[in-house]
């Protein structure tokens, strides 16, 4: 939607669109600083493989979504992320 406001920021159609496009790319070089560095301090994620890795499906903290990412990559150098639609 035109002028949607995210946060306290406002994207029209081309600024959303530069976003993800950028998002993609500092996921496709495994960037895990750029990436979270979108998120509020207080973000909280949820993800099956969290439960595996850290015993709770949700990851709680800028900081620690940051540690928690690094450690399910691993030594990942790229990924192939598309966005579709």
């Amino acid at each position: 939607m035109e002028g949607e406001s995210v946060g306290q920021q406002t994207m029209d159609r081309t600024t959303a669109g530069r976003f993800v496009e950028a998002w993609c790319a500092n996921w496709c070089k495994v960037d895990i600083d750029a990436v979270v560095s979108h998120f509020a301090e207080n973000a909280e994620m949820r993800s099956p493989l969290a439960l595996k890795l850290t015993d709770s499906p949700v990851v709680a903290g800028a900081d620690n979504i940051r540690a928690y990412w690094r450690r399910a990559y691993g030594g990942i150098e790229s990924a192939d992320l598309k966005i579709l639609g």
